[in-house]
């Protein structure tokens, strides 16, 4: 299995991807006393590992350094991934297990850390990890923005209670909004932002007049037809994948998950999520990983990351 990939290959990522979670699987089922939720929520976070490994490391699958292992867990996620602590405790040893099976299957390729240093890592970093997770500080904008909306009891994929959320937010004073939103949320962790002032003061933004504002929709009528796709029937799963994908593009995983409630209570929109796993519907992949990630009902998230997981297992397996 070819497991270093140029970070362009996106169909070759998702096949080889859906094979190693697949394979995962199994040999973590096959391990005594795990149960099969268990192995589920494992291969869950092991693809989130490998999708950090494809986007923002250095491409290779299979092979793991100790520096990669506290990079993801310390660095990535506490910024970037909208987990909540309580259900963010199982990743630390799911990477373990993960960099386990890779030594076991001899895929884990040259380069990388022994399998008893890569455990060690990942495990020895829990407790710190599980910190970090729910550390304001450590928090990026977007992963900043949603927390602090779910502080202050704002649903975030209800777009009228984020707007109002915003709207407060931006009523703060500055010192009231770094407590919501502090300074390294919005950086990047490159050299401009350590060289660059902590805050830069920005000249007022004129809004246009109104009629100006009805040219310009009239100029683009694209973006009439995003807003009427939010009409069409949950029921017809297929075709709802593509509108929540529209809503996803244009309006963010806020807007997507407001038309997402459009299916119902939290328990249909569970159940929407695990239909979408079937849906042939290319768009469907993304909706789910966004859901997985951004929805606040934790049953919900963990449907779309299970569906997810099992639409790229299947995808894999046909790919053999």
């Amino acid at each position: 299995m070819q497991l270093e990939l140029r970070q362009d290959d996106e169909a070759g990522f998702g096949r080889v991807r859906g094979r190693l979670l697949d394979g995962f699987g199994g040999w973590l089922k096959a391990q005594p006393g795990l149960d099969e939720a268990a192995a589920d929520d494992a291969t869950v976070d092991a693809g989130i590992a490998l999708e950090w490994k494809f986007a923002y490391g250095d491409g290779h699958l299979g092979r793991w350094t100790t520096s990669d292992v506290a990079e993801f867990l310390l660095s990535w996620c506490p910024r970037k991934l909208s987990v909540s602590q309580a259900d963010s405790v199982t990743i630390p040893g799911s990477i373990a297990a993960f960099t386990d099976y890779l030594a076991a299957e001899r895929l884990l390729a040259p380069g990388s850390a022994s399998p008893a240093r890569l455990r060690a890592a990942a495990t020895g970093a829990a407790s710190e990890f599980v910190a970090a997770m729910g550390d304001p500080a450590n928090f990026g904008m977007a992963k900043s923005i949603f927390s602090g909306a779910l502080a202050d009891g704002a649903d975030p994929s209800d777009p009228a209670q984020l707007e109002q959320w915003v709207t407060r937010f931006n009523s703060l004073s500055d010192e009231e909004r770094k407590a919501v939103l502090p300074d390294n949320a919005f950086s990047t962790g490159g050299a401009a932002d350590r060289s660059a002032q902590s805050s830069m003061a920005l000249p007022p933004v004129p809004l246009p007049p109104p009629e100006a504002v009805q040219a310009s929709e009239a100029a683009a009528p694209v973006l009439r037809m995003f807003a009427d796709l939010a009409g069409f029937d949950p029921g017809d799963r297929d075709s709802f994948a593509q509108v929540l994908f529209q809503r996803l593009v244009t309006t963010g995983p806020a807007g997507m998950l407001g038309t997402l409630a459009l299916a119902g209570d939290d328990e249909e929109q569970a159940r929407l999520a695990t239909e979408l796993g079937r849906s042939p519907a290319p768009p469907a992949e993304s909706v789910l990983e966004a859901i997985g990630a951004h929805h606040p009902v934790r049953p919900v998230a963990k449907a779309a990351r299970k569906a997810l997981f099992l639409r790229c297992s299947r995808a894999a397996a046909r790919h053999r």
